[in-house]
């Protein structure tokens, strides 16, 4: 039963209140011939967690059969049994509170910063069962995968993952690659700095950007391995290292052109946060994209592209099936069967959860999962850190998007053929009029205009002296 959701600083019980409720556990106890003891208690947002001490030869099962008693006597809804609580002795008794209490973002943000171990990319999840902030480092993750229904609060849960990183770092540091389908929730950090490029809210738009991740990402494996570096970190330290001794390293894949007449020297690399809302949606039919995305998965953590990837329903496709086995880090709030808690967590619960930010958090570095109450964050929170991320400076996308913003071509003013021919030249890795004429048996004039949309699209060049394209976006494998 999921309790009442309250904005208040209140806790739900008074120390007083603790105090009856640990007595009443030990009656209990007595009562049943059970020995042991309430050491201590921890209020949280939506649990209560009293530690118990048993006495020598008393086993868990025993508690355990004794929850509805407990129950009743303590006038809760619910209590679940944790058979031990990590470095300590104790087993604990997780009491569900009479009403949940909402964990105000900047509240919860600031106990958390003062945690002085945090990296560029630790991102804030929100309190544990006990009332602790609780977060960890994307780049450990290093992607995420979030599922939840409708009103689950996976929409807030973004929110504190970017601005957890917006509010501690410049765009020099992190920059952020966004897709938005509902074209109300990441849109709103339009013309901050720290993004590459304009928020993306379709398939159509997402394939111009993904394409430029997926050149970054063999870009930069190409440049690490020319300094015989494996990561992000180990490349940056050597340009700063080399920078303080007033020895910069050369470009050492530079060629003479127009933009640059003297040879360029090598700068740090930012960390790459993509994140797409919802994921699922952004694919639809366009395969490609969902291969971009499992490439990134599979590659992008040492280069420094790291992912966020959220849905309403996991994808049971062989693309979904990809994402999940290369991103082991996984959060599912309140999901509508234990089918979907099973595709996400590999174990059932999340169809129980009670919605509005209560998650359960698994990662390869716990034995278990996680309870977490996301952080609650406001329209006037998200405003304030989109004008302090404004402070660093005013918006620079990248001029590779110019052509995408000026073209106003809609999905629906696309050939109907668009995705099919996208699939059958990128799978070639060539073009022309012809070869689409002879592929989709249609005449001349359609294979044109379809060829100057996919330049349009970024997806083939202009025509070079020759008359030819070269195609811009990466062949996958099937």
């Amino acid at each position: 039963m999921a309790q009442p959701f309250i904005h208040t600083s209140e806790l739900c019980w008074s120390p007083q209140e603790l105090g009856l409720m640990a007595q009443a556990i030990e009656s209990c106890f007595l009562q049943y011939q059970i020995r042991g003891e309430v050491v201590g208690y921890d209020e949280g947002a939506t649990f209560t967690l009293f530690r118990i001490e048993l006495g020598r030869g008393i086993k868990v099962s025993q508690v355990i059969a004794l929850v509805p008693e407990l129950c009743r006597s303590l006038s809760v809804v619910d209590i679940k049994v944790i058979d031990f609580i990590a470095g300590t002795p104790y087993i604990g008794l997780r009491v569900t509170n009479t009403y949940r209490r909402a964990v105000p973002f900047i509240e919860c943000f600031n106990q958390w910063t003062e945690n002085n171990g945090l990296s560029s990319l630790s991102v804030m999840l929100g309190e544990d069962i006990i009332g602790e902030p609780i977060g960890w480092d994307l780049a450990q993750m290093p992607h995420l995968l979030i599922t939840g229904v409708t009103r689950s609060g996976k929409s807030m849960l973004m929110h504190s993952l970017v601005m957890s990183i917006l509010y501690r770092n410049s765009p020099d540091k992190v920059r952020f690659v966004m897709f938005d389908t509902s074209q109300l929730e990441l849109s709103l950090y339009n013309d901050i700095p720290h993004l590459l490029f304009p928020v993306a809210s379709d398939s159509i738009e997402s394939i111009k950007p993904l394409s430029f991740l997926v050149s970054e990402l063999q870009r930069r494996q190409k440049l690490f391995s020319a300094l015989n570096q494996r990561n992000l970190s180990g490349y940056n330290k050597i340009i700063s290292n080399a920078k303080e001794l007033g020895k910069p390293i050369p470009d050492p894949f530079w060629c003479p052109n127009k933009n640059y007449s003297e040879h360029p020297y090598l700068d740090s690399e930012p960390e790459i946060v993509v994140c797409v809302d919802d994921y699922v949606q952004l694919i639809g039919e366009y395969k490609q994209i969902g291969e971009m995305l499992v490439l990134l998965s599979q590659q992008g953590y040492a280069v420094g592209i790291h992912l966020i990837l959220t849905t309403r329903s996991p994808l049971s496709t062989s693309i979904g099936s990809q994402l999940r086995i290369n991103i082991a880090t996984r959060i599912a709030l309140s999901v509508s069967s234990r089918a979907d808690s099973n595709l996400i967590l590999g174990q059932y619960g999340a169809e129980s959860l009670f919605g509005l930010g209560d998650m359960l958090f698994v990662s390869p570095s716990f034995s278990g999962p996680i309870r977490i109450q996301g952080a609650y964050v406001s329209d006037s929170d998200i405003r304030d850190a989109v004008d302090y991320c404004k402070r660093w400076g005013s918006v620079s996308y990248l001029n590779l998007y110019d052509d995408v913003q000026n073209t106003n071509m809609s999905a629906e003013e696309l050939d109907p053929l668009f995705a099919q021919v996208v699939e059958f030249t990128v799978g070639k890795q060539w073009v022309s009029i012809s070869g689409i004429q002879r592929q989709f048996r249609i005449g001349y004039n359609r294979a044109a205009r379809i060829i100057e949309q996919l330049e349009l699209q970024g997806i083939v060049s202009e025509q070079n002296c020759n008359g030819n394209r070269e195609v811009l976006a990466p062949r996958f494998d099937s």
